[in-house]
Protein backbone atom coordinates (compact mmCIF):
# COMPACT_ATOMS: atom_id res chain seq x y z
CA UNK A 1 0.00 0.00 0.00
CA UNK A 2 1.21 3.42 -0.83
CA UNK A 3 2.04 5.71 1.89
CA UNK A 4 -0.35 8.93 1.85
CA UNK A 5 1.22 12.38 1.64
CA UNK A 6 0.49 13.00 4.93
CA UNK A 7 3.37 10.15 5.89
CA UNK A 8 6.24 11.33 4.25
CA UNK A 9 9.07 12.38 6.22
CA UNK A 10 9.52 16.30 6.51
CA UNK A 11 6.17 16.84 5.30
CA UNK A 12 5.07 18.93 8.41
CA UNK A 13 8.27 21.01 7.63
CA UNK A 14 8.18 21.49 4.18
CA UNK A 15 4.77 23.23 5.03
CA UNK A 16 6.29 24.85 7.94
CA UNK A 17 8.88 26.18 5.95
CA UNK A 18 6.66 27.39 3.34
CA UNK A 19 4.60 29.19 5.46
CA UNK A 20 7.36 30.58 7.16
CA UNK A 21 8.60 32.64 3.74
CA UNK A 22 5.21 33.72 2.75
CA UNK A 23 5.32 35.49 6.02
CA UNK A 24 8.59 36.75 5.61
CA UNK A 25 7.60 37.99 2.30
CA UNK A 26 4.55 39.86 3.74
CA UNK A 27 6.65 41.49 6.59
CA UNK A 28 9.37 42.46 3.93
CA UNK A 29 6.24 44.28 2.14
CA UNK A 30 5.39 45.74 4.69
CA UNK A 31 8.66 46.97 5.72
CA UNK A 32 9.68 48.01 2.39
CA UNK A 33 6.12 50.42 2.51
CA UNK A 34 7.28 51.74 5.81
CA UNK A 35 10.63 52.61 4.65
CA UNK A 36 9.30 54.64 1.20
CA UNK A 37 6.95 56.60 3.76
CA UNK A 38 9.42 57.31 6.05
CA UNK A 39 11.83 58.95 3.43
CA UNK A 40 9.38 60.27 1.21
CA UNK A 41 8.37 62.56 4.73
CA UNK A 42 11.61 63.57 5.34
CA UNK A 43 12.42 64.41 2.28
CA UNK A 44 9.75 66.63 2.24
CA UNK A 45 10.42 67.65 5.51
CA UNK A 46 13.72 69.23 3.63
CA UNK A 47 16.02 66.41 4.59
CA UNK A 48 18.77 66.31 1.61
CA UNK A 49 19.02 62.84 0.06
CA UNK A 50 22.50 62.26 1.24
CA UNK A 51 22.03 62.76 5.28
CA UNK A 52 18.69 60.46 4.68
CA UNK A 53 21.33 58.17 2.57
CA UNK A 54 23.21 58.12 6.02
CA UNK A 55 21.11 57.59 8.24
CA UNK A 56 19.08 54.56 6.75
CA UNK A 57 22.63 52.89 5.40
CA UNK A 58 20.98 53.32 1.66
CA UNK A 59 23.55 54.30 -1.16
CA UNK A 60 21.51 57.92 -2.55
CA UNK A 61 20.86 56.49 -5.47
CA UNK A 62 18.77 53.71 -4.39
CA UNK A 63 17.22 56.69 -2.27
CA UNK A 64 16.16 58.50 -5.49
CA UNK A 65 14.66 55.08 -6.49
CA UNK A 66 12.46 55.14 -3.81
CA UNK A 67 11.64 59.10 -4.19
CA UNK A 68 11.16 57.99 -7.81
CA UNK A 69 9.08 54.98 -7.17
CA UNK A 70 4.85 56.65 -7.52
CA UNK A 71 3.18 55.83 -4.01
CA UNK A 72 0.83 52.86 -4.23
CA UNK A 73 -3.05 53.16 -4.67
CA UNK A 74 -5.28 53.89 -1.57
CA UNK A 75 -7.25 51.45 -0.78
CA UNK A 76 -11.07 51.36 -1.44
Amino acid sequence: MPASSADTPGEDMLEAAAAAVTAAQKALQAARRDLRTAVVASRQAGESVQRIARRTGLDPVEVRNILAVPPPPAAS
